[in-house]
């Protein structure tokens, strides 16, 4: 549960940093990948569970816009999914 919670905060300061929508998507499809091929015996799970919480960040986003309100509800949102 940490991990999945730190990787949240990594996806926030990665969209902070770039603002375009799907950045979050991106970056946590390509950590999903790169911890699926070197450490996890998950596999294509943790890909997809990465993948959802990007998504759902990039989704509170768009839906609230880009304010401070919109990343906060988005880490809890994305941080809920397990």
């Amino acid at each position: 549960m940490t991990r999945s919670r730190a990787h949240i905060i990594l996806l926030t300061l990665t969209t902070l940093n770039f603002k375009k929508l799907g950045v979050a998507t991106l970056t946590a499809t390509i950590k999903g990948l790169i911890e699926a091929i070197l450490f996890s015996y998950h596999r294509i799970s943790v890909v997809l569970l990465s993948a959802l919480h990007g998504l759902l960040l990039d989704l509170v986003i768009y839906i609230l816009g880009k304010r401070d309100i919109a990343f906060y509800l988005g880490c809890g949102i994305a941080s809920l999914v397990m």
